[in-house]
């Protein structure tokens, strides 16, 4: 995986879900927007995907991880992707998912930012 981002509508951090509590399952459900970068045919294609699901930081447990932007043809160059990966970023802040999450490389941990509406990505232009 190139680049990915974990963006959820409340701040998921201690959050936990019950199956029989749809408050709470409303509280830790996600989406995970990445650029993915694969060889084909001798040629790198950029891949724009996204999985939606819910993560319950308590128990570390991943719950209905599934691919809801998945295109089988990928983008010849990196800007094409990063502009599909902006918009659907700014479309998500738009629906209320605002807390981003993604990990520190190389230093470790993971950055978090709150969205507005023009969000971009982290990734240099």
């Amino acid at each position: 995986m190139f680049f990915f981002e974990t963006i959820y509508r409340v701040d998921p951090r201690g959050k936990s879900f019950s199956t029989d509590n749809l408050a709470s399952i409303a509280e830790t459900e996600y989406y995970q927007i990445n650029i993915d970068v694969q060889f084909q045919g001798g040629q790198e294609l950029y891949f724009v995907r996204e999985k939606h699901g819910f993560f319950d930081d308590q128990r570390k447990k991943i719950a209905h991880h599934l691919y809801t932007l998945n295109p089988e043809e990928g983008f010849t160059n990196v800007g094409d992707a990063l502009a599909r990966y902006n918009q659907q970023l700014k479309y998500l802040a738009s629906q209320g998912f605002v807390h981003a999450f993604s990990v520190r490389i190389p230093e470790g941990g993971t950055n978090h930012r709150v969205l507005d509406p023009g969000a971009e990505s982290l990734l240099p232009a």
